[in-house]
């Protein structure tokens, strides 16, 4: 995924297996992290809505969004998945070397299995390939493997923790028409003294028959092309927290 989707929830995801659970990766926990988009000496295209430019500071962790209604069918059991965000939970997020394992946000308890054992129904997601799934159900009798009915559209998402100290610049392509570009120019810093956050926001416009070179704060970009749908521009400067 080229784009970095930030969500303004606030977040904190603890995770601990559940006893007698058939774990599939180890635990995951949010962890302090820089993120960016845009590199220097770089060409970056970007469309309208996106960031051409995008440093951050803070804690993150991992959530899957389901943009669609599916069943998972296996074996005369069947369980619905309906849209939602999946990894919002104390024991929702797994992952081993190649997978993550996000679990739906409450125990289930599916019939037929003739035991009556609780078990976590999520998905398992590729870490390289997204459209590499699998619907699963691990529990302590060691079920495992829906087939996913329609198949599911669905985002692995960065989740930033507003709750913890937290720092981010963007620009963003908002639009180009009659050779003015139009970016806007964000920051946000906190918690601030638990009186919410410190906030920063401009609307720039170019207008790109003077000049192509763009100065917002300390980055510094070329435009090398500039249409209604696409921009393209050189990193010669990025932003620096």
């Amino acid at each position: 995924m080229k784009k970095l989707a930030i969500t303004l929830t606030l977040l904190g995801i603890l995770l601990a297996s559940l006893s007698g659970c058939k774990t599939m990766g180890k635990n995951v926990h949010p962890t302090f992290q820089t993120k960016h988009i845009g590199t220097e000496d770089t060409l970056e295209p970007t469309a309208p809505g996106e960031s051409v430019l995008f440093i951050s500071q803070g804690v993150y962790s991992k959530e899957l969004h389901l943009k669609n209604f599916c069943e998972g069918d296996g074996t005369g059991n069947s369980l619905d998945f309906p849209p939602g965000r999946y990894g919002n939970c104390a024991n929702c997020v797994e992952e081993d070397e190649n997978n993550w394992y996000f679990y739906y946000p409450e125990l289930q308890s599916l019939g037929g299995l003739g035991w009556g054992a609780q078990v976590r129904a999520g998905f398992r997601i590729n870490k390289k390939d997204y459209t590499d799934y699998q619907a699963l159900t691990p529990s302590d009798v060691g079920y495992a493997g829906f087939d996913l009915t329609p198949a599911p559209k669905y985002e692995v998402v960065d989740m930033l923790t507003y709750e913890a100290p937290y720092h981010y610049k963007y620009i963003e392509f908002e639009s180009f028409e009659d050779d003015i570009l139009t970016l806007k120019y964000g920051e946000e810093e906190g918690p601030t003294k638990g009186l919410g956050t410190e906030e920063e926001t401009l609307t720039l416009q170019f207008d790109l028959l003077e000049s192509k070179t763009l100065k917002i704060k300390e980055a510094e970009l070329e435009v090398v092309e500039a249409g209604p749908d696409k921009l393209v521009v050189k990193i010669i400067k990025g932003l620096v927290l």
